[in-house]
Formats: C-alpha cells, structure tokens, sequence
C-alpha cells in the first residue's frame, strides 16, 4: 500500500526527520545549490528522512528548487537545472547556512507524518 505524507504541525527549522521548509541538515563541505539558468540561489523546500521509507536507512533526501522568477527558470523540467535533489548520508548532521539571496528558505517549517490510508473519505478533512 503506498504511504501518503500528511501535515503534523510545526517543527523546529534544523528538525532531523522529515518536514518541508527550515534549513537543511547536510554533510561537510555542503555547498549551497545555484540555478543553472538564472544562477540565483535554490530555495530549500523539504528534506525526507530515508528512514520513513526504508527503516534501514538513515539518509536524507533534500529537494531544492529555483523560486527566483518562478516559471522561467523551467523548475518543473527534472534535467532543466531549475530544481536539485541530494541524497545525504549519515554524516548529514550540520545546519546548512543559507546564501543571503531573497526566496533560499519557506516562511514556515512543518512536519510531515507518514499514513498508510486516510481515515476520512475526505482528504482534506484527514
């Protein structure tokens, strides 16, 4: 059955699990990532705790994405280089210092709780 990823509140911004916004936890040497069409800096949009998916695991995915002229940096096209995705491992454990560039972080950080099945009919009422 797939898992769905729903709302669970707000989260402290360097939260380890799962959550959208904040800032994200990467390995030594982390560099910020740039657009390659407008070279501005990436918005930070999410991480996922790889242990939600594969217990197994204790990396990270962190999902980055152009936000500077939103629609013209082709942030929808996966090899456009308007958007960037890490898969981090278990050295991921530092506090990544975003660039002093406008739209690099979201306004609010929210966890994310992983659920096999709604248990309203209803989506958003779940």
């Amino acid at each position: 059955m797939p898992m769905l990823m729903i709302y669970d509140g707000p989260v402290a911004p360097d939260a380890p699990g799962t959550r959208t916004g904040g800032l994200p936890l990467v390995p030594p040497a982390f560099e910020w990532p740039r657009c390659r069409e407008c070279d501005g800096a990436m918005q930070f949009l999410a991480q996922v705790s790889l242990a939600d998916i594969d217990p197994g695991d204790d990396g990270l995915l962190s999902i980055f994405m152009c936000a500077n002229d939103p629609g013209l940096c082709d942030e929808w096209d996966a090899a456009g280089g308007g958007n960037r995705a890490f898969v981090f491992g278990a050295d991921a454990v530092g506090v990544a210092e975003p660039p002093g560039e406008e739209f690099t972080l979201l306004a609010e950080t929210s966890g994310v709780a992983f659920e096999e099945e709604l248990s309203d009919e209803d989506y958003l009422a779940a």
